[in-house]
């Protein structure tokens, strides 16, 4: 019991350790980054200022002071979770990114399961029919999925379902113009509508995320899809496998407590990876779907060189993937004794 307490203390010590640490260098990053592109001085005085407005400008945004001062107040302001005010919406940034980021989970987690529904099937099934006519057919749609970008696939499956067929509605946004709102209790339409009992929305925020949200599932899923059958290869050949082969063991017992169990660490790696790139990743799909997330509010940040949203907006993706990545470490210890030592 000790030796379980002290590895499970030293493993999560360690995460723990490396999520500050990267939480840390993320911020010294955008920061310097931030101070090495310019200034946004010249952007509050306009076009006709004078030195006593730049130097005034400068006092206000605490410019002036030494560079170790600044980071400590800019550290100091992320703790409290302050990161600014925009000059186009003249909101605090943390106000304008958590009114925007349900949608961009919302389409996320769609993508996701899509992904998973699809990809970890598909990658089973290519592991266990290897070098057959499935196999090869199931190769076919990764390679595809690796050639094609996301916008340009966004555009053809908005050109032929919707321009060309009309199965599904235009791409303007997470519901119709006119259609209420259902009550904020998540911020994803389709949980909420369905908390209201309002069927009718649900199926209209439904039909409107299955086309960014296939668009980004197919992109990002051919990782998944070759993760999943190259693990799976793997176990198959080792001698653990081999052995209960031998012993007669029934196939359910052998695919689901032997194989899958051990290849869950792998898969779900490469499902937070992917997670991690759908929430910091869908600019190009919520500008072709016209859908109102943070990928959106970023491009139209860059547009206006609105400064405070974009150094948000990169410190909360980045410290996104960090997250991800320790809660995956987490689940791996703990589903695999093995990742603590």
């Amino acid at each position: 019991m000790k030796e379980f307490i002290r590895n499970w203390g030293i493993f999560l010590i360690k995460r723990l350790g490396s999520l500050i640490l990267a939480l840390f260098l993320i911020s010294l990053i955008t920061f310097i980054i931030v101070r090495s592109a310019g200034t946004p001085v010249y952007l509050m005085v306009g076009d006709d200022f004078t030195s006593e407005m730049v130097e005034s400008a400068k006092s206000r945004l605490g410019l002036d002071q030494p560079i170790y001062v600044q980071y400590a107040s800019y550290l100091r302001g992320i703790l409290r979770g302050d990161l600014g005010v925009s000059r186009f919406t003249f909101n605090p940034v943390t106000f304008d990114i958590a009114h925007r980021l349900p949608a961009t989970i919302e389409l996320a987690i769609t993508a996701l399961l899509m992904m998973i529904l699809w990809g970890v099937p598909a990658g089973i099934i290519a592991a266990l029919k290897e070098n057959k006519p499935i196999d090869k057919a199931i190769l076919v749609v990764p390679k595809i999925g690796v050639s094609v970008t996301q916008f340009w696939l966004g555009l053809l499956l908005i050109y032929f379902f919707y321009y060309r067929w009309n199965l599904f509605p235009e791409p303007l946004g997470r519901l119709p113009f006119l259609a209420v709102i259902p009550p904020h209790v998540t911020g994803f339409y389709t949980i909420d509508s369905l908390l209201a009992g309002d069927k009718e929305t649900f199926f209209m925020a439904l039909h409107r995320l299955i086309l960014p949200a296939f668009t980004l599932a197919f992109t990002i899923s051919p990782g998944t899809l070759l993760v999943t059958r190259a693990t799976l290869r793997n176990i198959l050949k080792t001698d653990y496998i081999r052995t209960a082969r031998a012993f007669g063991l029934p196939r359910r017992l052998l695919y689901f407590k032997y194989m899958l169990r051990n290849a869950f660490p792998p898969i779900l790696t490469v499902l937070a990876v992917a997670f991690g790139s759908f929430i910091g990743g869908t600019v190009l799909i919520e500008v072709v779907f016209s859908w109102p997330g943070i990928g959106r509010y970023a491009v139209d940040a860059l547009q206006r060189s609105d400064f405070e949203p974009i150094v948000g907006l990169v410190l909360l993706s980045s410290s996104a993937y960090a997250v991800i990545y320790f809660l995956t470490d987490i689940i791996c210890a703990i589903s695999d004794p093995r990742y603590r030592l």
